[in-house]
Formats: C-alpha cells, structure tokens, sequence
C-alpha cells in the first residue's frame, strides 16, 4: 500500500536514475530482485529499495575517484613517478 507517493518513482524514472533500461528494470521487478507495486498499469518503486540497488551497482562513489582516495589509484601513480 502507498503511503506516501513522494517516495515512490516509476520504473521509467527508476530506469533513468540508474542508467538501465526500462526493459531491465522490468526484468528486475519480474525476477524479485527490485521490490516494485503495480499501480494501475504502472510499476511503482519505493526510493529507499531503489538506493539499495544504486549501492550495489555503484559502491564506489565518483568523489573517491576525484579526490584521490581511490587507493588503488593512489598507489599506481606514486609508482610511475
């Protein structure tokens, strides 16, 4: 039951967040790995389950890679220098 429909987006919306296409999105929904509801004709998805898939895909965030806290990417630089 939707609670608060601020919290949820559509599987489109789902789609565009995490750079898949709405044909993936469907596939996770079908297979059980993305919580979704159907409503209407749309499947809806709750934020918080789509930040736990986001997590998963990009554990690492771009600010490690930027700010050099990437330590693998640390350690190779000092070595060529």
């Amino acid at each position: 039951m939707i609670k608060n429909p601020s919290d949820y987006v559509t599987s489109a919306e789902a789609a565009k967040k995490l750079g898949f296409t709405a044909d993936h999105i469907r596939n996770l929904i079908n297979s059980g790995k993305l919580k979704a509801e159907k409503l209407g004709r749309n499947w809806i998805i709750d934020v918080k389950f789509l930040k736990k898939i986001k997590r998963q895909r990009f554990p690492r965030t771009t600010k490690d890679k930027i700010d050099g806290s990437d330590k693998r990417q640390s350690k190779s630089n000092s070595k060529s220098s």
